[in-house]
């Protein structure tokens, strides 16, 4: 987990290898450089092992603000100097409207530059993870603005963004490659001409190789979100997608479905509080969609985050007790969602010796054996795979688990327990609590 820090003058990072439950100390991007104003804009996006931000600067001496990207190779551990993508005049439009896309190791920038006269859209492209750049593109369109990117790890990528045709008048639009960048298409017009028509968020779906963009419109309407209020676009046929939340003006807390023909009101047993500006994302590997933070009616930030499951649930729950070693009493817990095809579901062991060698059990079966002070939590007689690991200097370790896209799986439960070499332990070694699997979709 990455975090960045901007200050009025520079960018600075903290960095987390345990999910987020420590950080390291502050770090400084590209250091010894005199900046001002990086704080107006600031974008990260993380592709394991791959992280990139970027930012807007003006530098000593600079009438133009300057478009900053800087890269790690390392999941954040060091980052290589900054460099400048691109560049544009704030005594034109200060905020630059940038935008930062990451997939399969092609990077995409998108800023408002008005070089040509009049205020648009460009982007500049890196098919190497930023080793060599493409030279920047115009996409088209007066008045680009508000820009977001979505994209997959086939070269395809698109920017929904706004653009004002008509004076004072705005239209939603998307531009799309699928070349890496090398080529871009001529904007594609998702909505009407009306006043404040805004973009909200823009997803792709990686499986049948469409987009989704939402809008909104500035229109009167009661309630949540309407089908008028916040349409749809796909290049081509696609599961269903929901939409939450308000507009800039207006705050809802209802839940929308798209079907792929029309929108339907989606219940749910709870929902987030009513808000607007919100960050809302498709998680593909877990199969959910995340919600985090925005405005509340009266103007105060929200900072939680909420996850909707439309599926049956695939879960993971903790049973039993671990005992306590060097490290105090280690836990095992679930990262993710054991979804049919995940690669990114994994099993976090915490509070454990640090440094030190381990496995993880898997069995069919429960168990409740006493051994050693503590207690084997898996069914040794259905122990099935045991996967060695070792705990890193904060005793934690992360255990990745793919689970493969196989139908067999529906509904099979396996139960996981870790053991870590601790002279602590009676017999030289402590067990975790037990972590119960139920693999679904």
């Amino acid at each position: 987990m990455l975090v960045p820090l901007p200050s009025h003058r520079d960018v600075f990072y903290r960095r987390s290898v345990d999910r987020g439950a420590t950080f390291g100390p502050e770090i400084q991007l590209d250091p010894g450089l005199l900046r001002r104003d990086a704080f107006l804009i600031l974008r990260l996006r993380v592709e394991p092992p791959r992280v990139a931000v970027a930012w807007l600067e003006t530098r000593s001496g600079g009438a133009r603000r300057q478009v900053q990207l800087a890269r790690s190779s390392d999941g954040g551990a060091s980052f290589g100097p900054a460099a400048r993508i691109g560049d544009y005049d704030p005594a034109r439009h200060d905020c630059g409207h940038l935008a930062l896309g990451l997939f399969g190791g092609v990077v995409h920038v998108a800023w408002s530059d008005n070089r040509s006269g009049r205020q648009q859209m460009y982007v500049a492209s890196s098919p190497d993870f930023g080793a060599t750049w493409r030279a920047d593109q115009q996409l088209g369109g007066a008045g680009g603005q508000h820009a977001e990117i979505a994209g997959g790890s086939r070269g395809d990528a698109g920017i929904a963004f706004q653009t004002n045709p008509v004076s004072g008048r705005n239209r939603a639009v998307i531009a799309y490659t699928t070349d890496a960048g090398a080529t871009w298409s001529r904007p594609v017009t998702l909505s009407g001409t009306t006043t404040g028509t805004r973009p909200g968020h823009a997803t792709y779906n990686a499986l049948y190789r469409n987009y989704l963009a939402c809008w909104t419109t500035p229109r009167t309407f009661v309630g949540g979100i309407r089908p008028a209020q916040a349409e749809a676009r796909g290049f081509a046929p696609g599961p269903a997608s929901s939409l939450l939340g308000g507009r800039a003006i207006l705050h809802f807390s209802d839940t929308w479905e798209w079907d792929g023909t029309d929108w339907a009101p989606l219940l749910t047993a709870t929902e987030p509080g009513a808000r607007a500006e919100h960050a809302a994302t498709y998680d593909n590997a877990a199969g959910r969609i995340v919600v985090h933070g925005g405005t509340s009616r009266t103007a105060s930030r929200w900072v939680d985050t909420w996850v909707l499951d439309s599926t049956p649930p695939a879960r993971a729950s903790r049973y039993g007790l671990g005992c306590a070693g060097a490290g105090g009493t280690i836990s095992l817990g679930p990262f993710g969602n054991p979804r049919l095809g995940s690669t990114s579901f994994a099993l976090d062991l915490a509070s454990a010796r640090p440094s030190a060698p381990g496995a993880l059990w898997l069995a069919l079966g429960p168990g409740s054996l006493p051994i050693g002070g503590c207690t084997l939590l898996v069914d040794p007689v259905t122990l099935a795979v045991a996967i060695g690991f070792a705990t890193n200097t904060s005793g934690f370790a992360a255990i990745p688990i793919p689970v493969p896209a196989e139908p067999a799986l529906l509904g099979v439960a396996l139960f996981a327990q870790g053991v870590v070499v601790d002279a602590t332990g009676l017999l030289g070694a402590v067990l975790s609590n037990g972590v119960r699997v139920d693999f679904g979709e």
